[in-house]
């Protein structure tokens, strides 16, 4: 009987750096989300 192989797990580090790519690009967009609605709130 012949199996379909299963597609490798992924490396370790490329999870992590795929992790950190993601948390820095929410960061810098609800950063600037923020800033633009600092002022509304101020006024």
């Amino acid at each position: 009987m012949v199996h379909a192989q299963s597609a490798s797990p992924r490396h370790p580090i490329f999870t992590a750096l795929f992790g950190m790519m993601v948390l820095t690009l929410g960061m810098g967009v609800g950063l600037f989300l923020y800033t633009t609605m600092m002022q509304v709130m101020l006024a």
